[in-house]
């Protein structure tokens, strides 16, 4: 939940940091980069928000599951996992 809650923070932040830029193209290129990373991404209005949200959301989980099955393939943490090793 971490990852999770981590990535949609920092979408929040990078959502409305938009709104700081000054210059217009940096404004298109910051506009082209969300177009690119998400779909259904429309431009800087709440459906796109929401959107961009929910898949960050997801991502994050998406990142922690993944980390959890290389933490148990990888055999490195048999104490905390509590997997029996086969003799």
């Amino acid at each position: 939940m971490f990852f999770a809650v981590l990535f949609a923070l920092l979408y929040v932040l990078c959502f409305f940091w938009y709104y700081t830029i000054s210059d217009a193209g940096l404004k298109e290129l910051y506009m082209n980069m969300h177009r690119m990373s998400f779909m259904w991404f429309s431009g800087m209005n709440f459906a796109s928000f929401i959107s961009g949200l929910v898949q960050v959301y997801i991502l994050g989980w998406v990142v922690a599951l993944a980390i959890k099955i290389a933490g148990l393939c990888c055999g490195c943490c048999k104490d905390e996992c509590k997997i029996e090793e086969k003799k």
